[in-house]
């Protein structure tokens, strides 16, 4: 939405945020049909490193969130 009203398409400046980013969470969805196998582990493997080097508990420190343990990444695929 911002990419578009930056570049001025069509009816863009009817769409407005629902939330903040920096005040919400964010979550990213991947659809397994759009990545290949290669990509989905890639991105396993990313999160089992952000989790295991403690960079994700920091964040959470941070923002004061107490459930780390949500975080737990699940085995890769």
């Amino acid at each position: 939405m911002h990419y578009w009203q930056q570049h001025q398409y069509p009816d863009a400046d009817k769409y407005q945020p629902l939330f903040k980013v920096y005040e919400s969470k964010v979550y990213f969805g991947f659809s397994k049909a759009s990545l290949s196998a290669e990509q989905i582990s890639a991105l396993a493997q990313a999160w089992q490193r952000l989790y295991q080097q403690g960079k994700l508990a920091r964040v959470y420190e941070k923002y004061q969130i107490t459930n780390y343990g949500d975080l737990t990444p699940e085995p890769i695929l």
